[in-house]
């Protein structure tokens, strides 16, 4: 289903009340009728903008979450209460 960005505040028995700035997925009749109802609601998103601006949310979540753990992992070592880890678990006869 396409995907749409709502342009202006919009309240019907129908539809909404939607926010400007909110984005909605309607079929395509959806859309027509909204776009009847009231002239200039809604623009249709781009699908390739909208997965460019989700994958760089995702990186820009995950540079944020590596910091966050590299911070907290320097604190540790600086407590000295970290943990150092294994690389693989202990087989047996290993000391």
């Amino acid at each position: 289903m396409p995907r749409y960005k709502i342009l202006h505040r919009y309240s019907s028995n129908e539809f909404g009340p939607f926010e400007e700035g909110t984005e909605i997925e309607l079929t395509e009749d959806q859309a027509a009728w909204l776009l009847h109802d009231s002239p200039g609601v809604l623009t249709e998103i781009d699908p390739a903008e909208q997965q460019a601006r989700k994958r760089e949310e995702n990186e820009r979540r995950a540079a944020a979450f590596r910091e966050k753990a590299e911070r907290d992992a320097d604190k540790m070592i600086a407590a000295g209460t970290a943990v150092k880890r294994r690389a693989r678990p202990l087989k047996k006869g290993d000391d």
